[in-house]
């Protein structure tokens, strides 16, 4: 699965229940996700804090589905 790692900063509003990451908060991709993969999201510390799906096209880049690592499908 892609993981995206998020910027320092980010941290704390993620950590606090904010569903959003935009574009400009992620320090790295790895991996090459389509729009509508699901990625898997993970502080700057490399701890995980979600999953979600990804869209490029958007300023909100990740819209975070769960804070678990739990199967997301149709």
């Amino acid at each position: 699965m892609t993981k995206v790692l998020l910027n320092r900063k980010i941290a704390q509003r993620i950590a606090n229940g904010h569903p959003w990451v935009f574009g400009n908060e992620i320090n790295s991709i790895e991996g090459d996700p389509a729009p509508g993969d699901i990625v898997d999201v993970f502080y700057h510390d490399n701890k995980f804090a979600g999953r979600g799906y990804y869209n490029p096209k958007s300023q909100i880049a990740v819209r975070l589905l769960t804070r678990k690592k739990e199967e997301i499908n149709d």
